[in-house]
């Protein structure tokens, strides 16, 4: 929720195809919710080629093949990294 409203604040779409996974803190900081790997895996299933999760990702269980995993700190380089498409 938080990448689509700050798309719709700057008026810039995501990019096709991603999807972010984890917990915003009050300070902006992504933590790593329960289940992150299978969730992952589900989202290339259903054809997402990008994901944008917190630092810390199980490093034991590689990314689904084909998927582009982006691990960022929080929100702003989630926004300036990895989630816009470029201009």
């Amino acid at each position: 929720m938080t990448l689509a409203l700050a798309g719709a604040v700057l008026d810039q779409p995501l990019a096709a195809g991603t999807i972010a996974v984890g917990e915003v803190g009050l300070a902006g900081d992504l933590r790593v919710v329960s289940g992150v790997g299978r969730r992952l895996y589900e989202a290339a299933r259903l054809g997402f080629s990008t994901a944008i999760v917190p630092v810390g990702l199980e490093e034991s269980r590689p990314a689904p093949d084909g998927m582009v995993v982006h691990e960022v700190p929080d929100v702003r380089t989630a926004l300036y990294r990895a989630a816009f498409v470029p201009a």
